[in-house]
């Protein structure tokens, strides 16, 4: 348990429990490992993946399904015969043993504050008639804390014949505010690994940058109620800060 005991700003605190907060590469989601074959702690100002040292394995009471409790476990970390939880979080290495979260791996994000589950929110979108396939992730907003819900989908409908304000009331009802997305990209089809998931590096990289695609985006500016065509103009503004999202 992290705890902020002398109340500091912009921390979680201290971790009084053996851990460490190791080089990860986010892009690839794996773990960096030195020449050596073991893992690196991260300087002071850097994030990395915290890991918390177990004793044996079946202190971890796990998932049910096997494959899954594998990859929480992390062996030979530091030395040969060691074994360490994989917890899924990004923390920042402050200094004087404090550190600063960051962000969740995989299929959560934060944004202002609170964790957004990707699967929660397709699950809500795709059982939306006009959408056939939804794939969630978070894009970074210049001067915002984490980052701001983005969906790419397959629609059954055009762009133009899409019904905005049903999808904008349907999200309202089933979702807190916070997850509901403020881009919508519209895409002819998704490119997936061999075992058929969604590839969402290539879409993160894009984001809502118009200058990199030619699918059209709309978004939810702060204040509106209803989706909006993404023009250059608006993209501009949004990442000089114009709107307050």
């Amino acid at each position: 348990m992290f705890c902020n005991y002398l109340n500091l700003d912009c921390t979680v605190g201290i971790n009084f429990s053996p851990h460490a907060l190791v080089k990860y590469d986010v892009e690839k989601d794996e773990l960096i490992r030195g020449d050596d074959g073991y893992l690196q702690e991260v300087d002071e100002g850097e994030a990395g993946l915290l890991i918390m040292q177990m004793q044996h394995e079946f202190v971890f009471a796990g998932y049910t399904n096997t494959e899954a409790n594998k990859k929480k476990m992390i062996h030979d970390a530091f030395e040969e015969g060691d074994l360490w939880y994989h917890t899924g979080d990004l923390l920042r290495n402050i200094g004087f043993k404090h550190a600063q979260f960051v962000d969740r791996l995989g299929d959560t994000f934060r944004w202002k504050g609170e964790n957004v589950s990707t699967a929660e929110v397709e699950e809500v979108l795709t059982s939306l008639e006009d959408i056939s396939h939804s794939s969630v992730y978070g894009v970074e907003i210049p001067g915002t804390e984490g980052k701001a819900g983005m969906v790419s989908i397959i629609s059954t409908s055009t762009p133009e014949n899409f019904d905005f304000s049903n999808l904008l009331l349907f999200l309202n009802e089933n979702l807190p505010n916070y997850a509901i997305p403020y881009f919508i990209r519209f895409l002819s089809e998704f490119s997936t690994t061999s075992t058929y998931k969604i590839q969402k590096s290539d879409l993160k990289k894009v984001g809502f940058n118009i200058n990199e695609t030619t699918d059209q985006i709309y978004v939810l500016l702060p204040g509106s109620s209803e989706y909006t065509l993404l023009t250059k103009e608006i993209h501009d503004n949004i990442i000089n800060g114009v709107y307050p999202f």
